[in-house]
């Protein structure tokens, strides 16, 4: 996995995109730069520079012509106000809009099954908002066997580790507090998964409020927390009024 440890960094990937940006010509130093600023993250132009000459990165192999036209192609996709890439960026993306249904699912009056949906997509967003976080600092999140034997799921895809284990994790910069709310909502929503639930009463809903009020992705680095759309961090936090 890529190894990120700065937002204002050019990762390995866009190292080979600058390089073949250069070799195709046409472009100033400063025009191949804005394809990799945006709002929130500023390069360096010296790192252009520094690849143009040749002084660094010479290990970095330039990208492929058929890779910089599929980067040409969904550029800018962007989202101007939070600097986040639908693809780029798809962890922290699913994240947010895990946590985003979960909340808007539990406060539709219309909505019966309130409880236990904003449980499991709550356990999602924060899953997702973990692996955005190991990946960027360069943490294998990938299941293994006891041999080291990388686990698959049936379909023969890799398999991640679940929230559990992203809380067990030494890099997880959670507070103690906030592994303890959500390992609550862990085991309610295992009960969720495999047996009918009754209909929650309201004081289940505590940890479903600490689950929002803790969601502040300012714990995990500054890179990804455009998420809330502003340089403001809002806390999501439920309507309860079941």
């Amino acid at each position: 996995m890529p190894k990120r440890t700065a937002g204002n960094s050019l990762t390995t990937a866009e190292v080979a995109l600058v390089k073949a940006l250069v070799r195709e010509g046409g472009r100033s130093n400063q025009e191949i730069l804005a394809f990799f600023s945006r709002p929130g993250r500023s390069i360096n132009q010296a790192r252009v520079v520094e690849i143009t000459k040749g002084s660094r990165y010479g290990s970095v192999p330039a990208a492929s012509s058929g890779e910089l036209r599929a980067f040409l192609s969904r550029w800018p996709e962007h989202d101007l106000v939070t600097g986040l890439h639908p693809v780029d960026d798809e962890l922290i993306v699913k994240a947010r809009e895990a946590m985003l249904n979960a909340i808007g699912g539990y406060n539709n009056p219309r909505t019966l099954f309130r409880t236990e949906c904003f449980i499991v997509l709550a356990v999602i967003a924060w899953t997702y908002l973990l692996h955005w976080h190991y990946r960027r600092i360069g943490v294998d999140y990938r299941s293994r066997k006891d041999d080291g034997t990388l686990l698959t799921t049936a379909h023969g895809a890799q398999k991640h580790w679940e929230l559990e284990t992203c809380l067990r994790a030494p890099e997880c910069p959670l507070e103690e507090a906030v592994r303890t709310n959500l390992r609550f909502l862990i085991a309610i929503r295992h009960e969720v998964e495999h047996q009918m639930t009754r209909r929650s009463k309201p004081q289940s809903l505590s940890p479903e409020n600490a689950s929002t009020t803790s969601w502040r992705p300012s714990r995990l680095g500054s890179a990804g927390m455009r998420w809330a759309g502003g340089s403001s961090e809002p806390s999501p936090r439920p309507m309860m009024t079941q």
